[in-house]
């Protein structure tokens, strides 16, 4: 009797042992919160755009075109780990902050927004799920004639290693953003300024 129950203990242990023989290293794949970043330099139709992105990275051909490119990592399933995109939105981009909100709360129910601010080229957003599960900052750059958006996600069943430092991550990327003189159109009076200022400046959301 004795030796049946060591034995199905033994069994049980190794089980357990062989299913997370890769545990850590998910772990590790998952947090990206320190990776290494580089200047590039991408053409997005005739627009010639300069902004930090993670060395580990690879472009998805899939849904890359003239007005989109979209990354995703090099090594291991692109599905848990951090994608990137940077795309031409025209008409379709939301005109304030507050429609940036509900516009990332609609296209995903699991999120709420948990930072907005309106900067002064446009405005970001910041949304999370309660469970640490999906972590996303869109940021509008709006122009004369066009609106750019970039976009950092991460969603994961197995929960978002260091969310504080991943979000952080994503604003390096997209706060870096450089586009064309002459991208935004006429300069701003100090007036209108000190209006954007007053829309909300850097306003943290409760979260949900």
């Amino acid at each position: 009797m004795t030796s049946t129950i060591l034995r199905f203990s033994f069994l049980t242990l190794s089980v357990f042992a062989l299913s997370c023989s890769g545990c850590g290293k998910k772990s590790k794949d998952l947090d990206w919160s320190n990776k290494t970043l580089e200047s590039k330099t991408i053409k997005l139709g005739d627009l010639e755009i300069t902004m930090m992105l993670p060395k580990d990275i690879k472009e998805d051909s899939t849904l890359t075109s003239a007005r989109s490119i979209k990354w995703e990592a090099a090594q291991g399933s692109p599905f848990s780990q951090p994608s990137f995109a940077i795309n031409k939105q025209g008409a379709l981009a939301p005109k304030t902050v507050e429609g940036a909100q509900k516009e990332v709360e609609q296209m995903d129910k699991s999120v709420k927004v948990s930072e907005k601010e309106t900067t002064e080229s446009g405005f970001f957003v910041v949304a999370k799920s309660a469970d640490s599960k999906t972590v996303k900052l869109q940021q509008w750059y709006r122009g004369g004639k066009e609106t750019i958006r970039c976009s950092a996600s991460q969603a994961s069943s197995d929960g978002i290693p260091n969310v504080d430092g991943t979000i952080a991550l994503f604003k390096k990327i997209c706060e870096s953003v450089k586009l064309p003189e002459g991208f935004a159109g006429p300069a701003l009076s100090a007036e209108m300024k000190a209006f954007m200022a007053g829309l909300g400046s850097s306003d943290k959301v409760a979260a949900a």
